[in-house]
């Protein structure tokens, strides 16, 4: 690098530590004319004399549909599952944030709650977030055949959140104000209380772990909460990538599977 360009930069924040506060996801009119979700939240620069980064934008990538006040995603315009594109600048903070293994203790304290701050759709788990970050930049190809270049943030260090109990963050974050609504699709609710598995999975599978999974499959409202509540409180498969397979099978056969075939029986699917 020469002398000159440390006096050049792309007008964004370098990276640093930052306290995420006023977490939303919202539209913008000057935004790709208001018709994308995004997310932004201030960011709060505790090492930079308290300065403040208002508005901060990550895009989230297309079709996604907030709720009305804006505390979290609720769908997709065509009914794919919830999950952020990688390439998003969304998707690539979570990624990179997912790699600090501190946060791991704070989401399943936070799943026993029953808090709903443990997915990347919830203003609870940016709500206070205390971390550092790089920015980044990569040279990609538009739609038109344009070359463009995105400039992103990824974490490096987890300190917790803001107002925590302890500064390696296991308190957990203050709650958002607004409270979290629950998930609609009230799938294996209430299902069949032995959904069908004739045939034995794989030797070396205890029926009692089985259970306790199909237990939780039945008591879940929808998949990812299911697998959370699965790692949280099944010590087995936690520990285990047998059962970690088995919780994480979304086939028609694997458990998940089953149980939501039972509710659908029972109660009608949709």
């Amino acid at each position: 690098m020469g002398i000159l360009n440390e006096y050049v930069g792309s007008g964004l924040w370098d990276g640093g530590r930052a306290i995420f506060r006023n977490p939303t996801f919202t539209r913008l009119p000057d935004y790709r004319d208001g018709q994308v979700v995004l997310f932004t939240a201030d960011l709060y620069l505790p090492e930079e004399d308290g300065q403040v980064l208002e508005g901060q934008r990550f895009s989230m990538g297309n079709g996604w549909v907030a709720s009305d006040d804006g505390t979290e995603i609720v769908a997709h315009e065509d009914g794919k599952k919830m999950k952020l594109n990688d390439s998003t600048g969304l998707g690539l903070f979570v990624n990179s944030l997912g790699q600090m293994e501190a946060l791991d203790d704070v989401l399943v304290a936070r799943v026993k709650a029953g808090d709903p701050g443990v997915t990347p759709f919830h203003v609870g788990l940016y709500d206070g977030l205390d971390v550092t970050m790089e920015q980044h930049a990569r040279e990609f190809t538009t739609g038109e055949g344009e070359k463009a270049t995105q400039r992103y943030y990824v974490v490096t260090e987890f300190h917790g959140y803001e107002g925590a109990a302890d500064s390696g963050g296991k308190g957990g974050a203050k709650p958002a104000k607004a409270a979290a609504k629950k998930a609609t699709k009230a799938v294996a609710k209430k299902a069949a209380a032995k959904p069908v598995a004739e045939e034995p999975v794989e030797a070396g599978i205890d029926d009692a772990v089985i259970a306790k999974i199909t237990e939780v499959a039945m008591a879940a409202n929808d998949y990812d909460e299911f697998v959370a509540n699965c790692y949280a409180d099944i010590t087995e498969v936690a520990e285990d990538e047998v059962y970690q397979k088995l919780v994480e099978d979304q086939g028609e056969d694997g458990i998940w599977g089953q149980v939501v075939a039972a509710w659908e029986a029972e109660n009608g699917a949709g």
